[in-house]
């Protein structure tokens, strides 16, 4: 039967090398029938693998040693029985201690990064702009989360490593319970602080000049800035069966959206920003002026006021802008409700059309039935045996009478255009031959009248 493979405890989470509780240095080589493999805490390998519990007691050895020749390295020069007998002074446990927290704070910060490329992966594959740059970050984005989930799967087991090492007797300190009273101070402080920021920021967003936010949608500003919009794309399962055009036209109006309500509150953000700047420009004047004369202020109170006229026209400006931006995304989502109402009519004679072509599947299914057993039935047999001649004879006079009946019409309609081209040929040979028989007769009646 296969061993189940662990990592081996030549190392621990430190990088250091194992000991065993006599001081020794462990004397199974890697491939011994431990079924553990021989791994460093850099490897990547070092967190596929689940760790191999012994010995109970690490001595303190330097860090890094090298792992080429455990077996043959001298032991420490202290007793076994000293050896054995030591505990864990503060500083190892203090330095173990810091270890683990320093892991923490890493594995915390790869979990940041993590969510952030998520979000980063969600946003891209919103935006369904086909692009081979788009392509391309989002493969970059793919492989930079892959490569922090790696990070932190070897974070998860140094973590553990380290906790398993950690000495549960670890000295304890007297002023660290003032310093955590005054974390948890400082931590209910933040809190509140964080409150009244959050009730500030809505109360900002609430008496904004122009919203970002429209009907039927949700728009999420996150703290680096960039806004995420929650649309809730209906008709979603009738793509497949629906004409592309019309669901690439309805993708093409859902961008345009997010990117007129994204200008918007790019537009609101650059106001506040040259709000504040302002702020920090009247701030700075008043601390660098606080000890010159007033006759200054009078020039600098001008300067200020044209500067905040300039400032109103620019918003003002921005608010006209605004105002387009709105009745242009007003005029996106009305073509929007069009185009879903065009897409039910068009599900409701997709949906007739089927029912029809199911009554005329059912009915050729029908005849097709009747034809096969049709075609299926035996002959039956003749009551007498069939003979040619006698037939022949008895239809004889029958066929003689539907012939001479199919042929008559024929033959009276070929007379009388015989008839007629007979008649019409005759007509033809007297006019030409009426002519010259009377030049003819003339010719004959002056030879008579000068003969006699």
């Amino acid at each position: 039967m296969k061993k189940t493979r662990t990592r081996c405890h030549f190392y621990n989470a430190l990088g250091e090398l194992r000991k065993t509780a006599n001081g020794e240095y462990h004397a199974h080589p890697p491939t011994s029938s431990k079924g553990c493999r021989f791994v460093h805490p850099d490897d990547p390998e070092w967190a596929t693998l689940r760790p191999n519990y012994g010995p109970p007691r690490l001595a303190k050895t330097p860090p890094r040693s090298s792992p080429s020749s455990p077996v043959t390295r001298a032991a420490p020069t202290m007793s076994k029985s000293l050896v054995h007998d030591q505990k864990p002074t503060a500083e190892d446990s203090e330095r173990v201690l810091l270890k683990l927290v320093e892991l923490r704070a890493d594995y915390d910060t790869l979990l940041e990064e993590h969510q952030r490329l998520t979000e980063s992966l969600q946003i891209s594959n919103a935006t369904n702009v086909p692009s081979s740059k788009q392509k391309a970050v989002v493969e970059r984005l793919v492989a930079r989360r892959e490569e922090v989930e790696r990070q932190m799967t070897t974070a998860e087991a140094r973590i553990r490593d380290s906790e398993e090492i950690l000495p549960s007797d670890f000295p304890s300190d007297h002023t660290l319970q003032s310093q955590v009273s005054t974390l948890r101070d400082l931590l209910e402080e933040l809190k509140l602080k964080l409150s009244e920021a959050e009730r500030l920021q809505e109360q900002a967003a609430s008496v904004s000049p122009v919203s970002g936010q429209g009907k039927g949608e949700q728009v999420d500003t996150e703290p680096d800035g960039d806004v995420a919009m929650n649309m809730k794309r209906k008709y979603t399962s009738l793509q497949t069966v629906v004409s592309p055009n019309l669901g690439r036209r309805m993708a093409h109006l859902q961008d345009a959206i997010l990117k007129v309500s994204r200008h918007v509150d790019f537009a609101e953000h650059d106001v506040n920003i040259e709000e504040q700047k302002l702020k920090e420009m009247i701030l700075s004047y008043f601390k660098a002026t606080g000890n010159s004369s007033l006759d200054a202020i009078p020039h600098k109170a001008e300067g200020i006021s044209d500067q905040l006229s300039e400032l109103e026209e620019w918003t003002r400006s921005i608010t006209t802008e605004n105002i387009q931006l709105d009745a242009e995304r007003n005029r996106l989502m009305e073509n929007q409700v069009k185009q879903e109402t065009e897409l039910a009519k068009l599900m409701d004679q997709l949906d007739k059309l089927q029912k029809e072509r199911a009554q005329d599947d059912e009915e050729l299914r029908k005849l097709s039935d009747t034809l096969t057993s049709y075609l299926d039935r035996p002959i039956s047999p003749p009551s007498s045996p069939f003979y040619p001649e006698d037939t022949a004879e008895e239809l004889e006079d029958n066929f003689t009478e539907l012939i001479r009946n199919s042929l008559k019409p024929h033959i009276e309609n070929l007379r009388t255009e015989l008839a007629a081209e007979i008649q019409k040929h005759d007509l033809e040979a007297y006019n030409m031959l009426t002519p010259k028989l009377q030049s003819t007769q003339r010719v004959m009646n002056s030879i008579s009248k000068t003969v006699l």
